[in-house]
């Protein structure tokens, strides 16, 4: 494994860019498994960032990863919150290949 700051990274996975993550184009819905609706991994880096930037919070760090082939995103993102001591982190998965459910 590859430790970055925050994220391990197994042999399948790759360190990415917030650039390299919203490059990623999410597969159209299929009507034929309405069970599965993949997410736009820009959906939901933006989801992050502007709630915390809603509630006065400034990014200082963030760490992608993307794994099979761009079909598996991990990502962390770090927010100061005026505490020397403390921050807030936001912690997310999802995926494009039904592997893993979108979670934070």
């Amino acid at each position: 494994m590859r430790p970055t700051k925050k994220l391990m990274l197994d042999g399948k996975a790759q360190a990415a860019t917030e650039k390299d993550v919203r490059s990623v184009i999410t597969p159209k819905f299929n009507p034929d498994n309405p069970t599965y609706m993949p997410v736009d991994y820009n959906l939901i880096l933006d989801l992050v960032q502007d709630n915390a930037y809603k509630l006065g919070f400034n990014c200082v760090a963030q760490e992608y990863a993307l794994a099979t082939n761009k079909q598996r995103m991990f990502g962390t993102m770090t927010f100061d919150t005026g505490h020397k001591d403390y921050a807030l982190d936001f912690v997310f998965r999802g995926s494009h290949d039904k592997s893993l459910s979108l979670a934070w």
